[in-house]
């Protein structure tokens, strides 16, 4: 048989409060386990005073302790559930002391704060005429705080008589002199308060001057600058606004601080430490100099240094004759896409929540040349990260114009160039025809950016008269003046189809080419008609071959001049005077040239 174990009501309630003294005891630990990063917080400390001690006010993380050591002691405090804390401590009379104050929770540390304070005793009062002397070193100047305590010296035994807060106060002096008096303030506003000695027949010392503003009224909550949710950047600076000259405190979640004083216009900057991806959340606050804290701003801003992965690229046209192209992607959602072309960065779109990207991308061009384009294709998220590039290569076809009509004038040359005797020949010539030329050029170029041209020249040559040897026989006449009538000269018209190549720069073209095509010459001279020496024009026919080059500078996209030079073969018979004329000889020609 087995026995059920039983417990009394009064069994049960022990049970019940030392199991909830177990969960209090638990959450203390979990609570007061929060590391400390930053030292307590003191509303105010002296620099010099007469007190023997001072009480020192603040703030840490709740329900911390606070230890401070001077002189070789410690002395404690404990925190209250919203972190404030007082804690009094004596100082060394007549000399600097060095206080070194820390938070600690459990068996952690904060950084130690190094304060110093001077104890500097009053002078005693021999005479009762002379204002008292007051500790001004350990009065504050700002409060929140309903009272001060005002410490001096005066002729012992005396009354002191303060005046000025929010209602008379009194106190007496000790056997040395030394008195406290509890002053009452009125609240948000300046207080000046006079301090005298008051003997027993109403008559009173000198007064000395304190003045405390007391604020309870707490500031307005600080505005920062538009910032950031998300961040690539370790250390951000947050800018903002607050009441000029006021202290702007930011709490990190650990309890840490960090702190700034707004300037005289009121600006502000706060430099803040990230922790690496994860969502830093912090309170900033004006704290006034009473030590006053205005509502907390909150601010929360995510941490992020992990790259997206490449877009992944799905089409491109490998070449272009526009200024931009269709690029499809894909790759992670609520990203931007940037082109880098050439030294340039463009956002050329947001990939959308199904992760894929359609965009235009720019690319450069050169007006008369193709040009290589390699361009990166970055993708950028919130917090500022890249990926690595995913690389594109657009050749940008220019939209160069296909029709040039070239007008020249030039130097034309009716020499036999390809005779076998011709440079030997050349200082020995009776003859040497040279004239005026003028060509129209017509080429098309076959496609658009390539180097194949097709066209047609047509052009007039005309040779300057030349006064020849016309043999007269006797019984024939010359009808007009013999030295007019025996010049020779020489007129050609000629079309040829060309064809060849043409080398496309940025400004210039260069332009190689043959053509082929029919020639009329015209020679005017001296002829023996029926016993008469007349000038007479005949008109012969032939074929020409040409062989030109012709260099060519755009002033504009569609205007250009050129300088060329062309090579004719065309070897003409049947002349009484010359066996062989060549009508093709060489041109030398400078022009204007029209794009359409």
């Amino acid at each position: 048989m087995s026995a059920k174990t039983k417990f009394s009501p009064s069994d049960l309630l022990v049970i019940f409060l030392c199991t909830l003294s177990l969960i209090q005891t638990t959450a203390d630990v979990s609570i007061c386990e929060v590391p400390i990063s930053s030292p307590p917080r003191i509303v105010f400390i002296p620099k010099e005073t007469a007190r023997n001690k001072i009480k020192l006010k603040g703030e840490t993380c709740a329900r911390c302790d606070v230890i401070a050591e001077v002189g070789g002691q410690k002395f404690t405090s404990k925190a209250n559930e919203r972190g404030f804390f007082e804690l009094e401590v004596p100082l060394i009379r007549n000399q600097e002391n060095v206080i070194r104050i820390m938070g600690a929770s459990g068996r952690r540390l904060s950084p130690p704060a190094e304060y110093r304070v001077v104890q500097k005793e009053l002078k005693a009062i021999t005479n009762f005429q002379s204002a008292p002397e007051i500790d001004y070193g350990s009065i504050p100047k700002f409060t929140n705080d309903p009272g001060v305590s005002i410490f001096g010296r005066t002729i012992p035994k005396t009354k002191v008589v303060a005046t000025g807060g929010s209602a008379v106060a009194q106190a007496f002096s000790d056997p040395d002199g030394f008195f406290e008096i509890l002053v009452f303030l009125k609240f948000d506003t300046l207080n000046q308060i006079e301090i005298y000695a008051e003997d027993p027949q109403g008559f009173t010392s000198e007064k000395s001057l304190v003045k405390i503003y007391q604020i309870t009224k707490a500031p307005p909550a600080p505005n920062t600058e538009p910032l950031p949710k998300m961040t690539n950047k370790e250390v951000i600076k947050i800018k903002g606004e607050t009441v000029p000259e006021l202290t702007v405190k930011l709490v990190y979640p650990t309890g840490a601080e960090a702190e700034s004083k707004a300037d005289d216009k009121g600006k502000f900057t706060i430099d803040v430490s990230l922790i690496p991806n994860s969502e830093n959340k912090f309170r900033l606050y004006t704290v006034d100099p009473a030590g006053n804290l205005s509502a907390p701003y909150d601010i929360s801003i995510i941490q992020d240094n992990i790259p997206p992965s490449p877009l992944e690229v799905k089409f491109y046209p490998s070449k272009a004759y526009q200024d931009k192209i269709t690029l499809i992607g894909k790759g992670e959602p609520d990203t931007v896409a940037i082109a880098q072309v050439g030294e340039k960065e463009f956002e050329i779109g947001i990939i959308d929540k199904a992760g894929e990207l359609v965009a235009e991308v720019p690319i450069l061009k050169y007006k008369r040349q193709t040009r290589r384009n390699i361009i990166n294709i970055f993708i950028e998220d919130e917090a500022g990260n890249r990926s690595s590039p995913s690389i594109i290569v657009v050749d940008a076809i220019p939209q160069i114009r296909r029709i040039n009509i070239d007008f020249g004038l030039g130097l034309h040359t009716f020499t036999e160039l390809f005779t076998a005797d011709f440079f030997r020949a050349i200082r020995k010539r009776s003859y040497d025809f040279w004239g005026l030329a003028t060509e129209i050029d017509i080429s098309y170029l076959l496609q658009r950016g390539s180097g194949l041209v097709i066209g047609g020249i047509s052009g007039l040559s005309i040779s300057q008269a030349q006064q020849i040897d016309f043999p007269i026989t006797p019984g024939t006449s010359v009808v007009g003046d013999i030295k007019e009538v025996s010049k020779l000269s020489f007129t050609t018209i000629y079309l040829v189809g060309f064809g060849g190549f043409c080398l496309i720069f940025e400004n210039i073209d260069l332009k190689f080419g043959m053509g082929v095509g029919p020639l009329f010459i015209t020679k005017t001279g001296p002829a023996n008609i029926e016993g008469q020496i007349r000038r007479v024009s005949s008109i012969y026919s032939g074929t020409v071959v040409k062989l030109s080059f012709k260099f060519r500078y755009f002033i504009s996209e569609g205007v250009d001049i050129h300088s060329g030079l062309a090579l004719g073969y065309s070897p003409v018979k049947g002349f009484p005077e010359i066996s062989i004329f060549d009508a093709g000889g060489l041109t030398l020609k400078l022009g204007i040239g029209f794009s359409l």
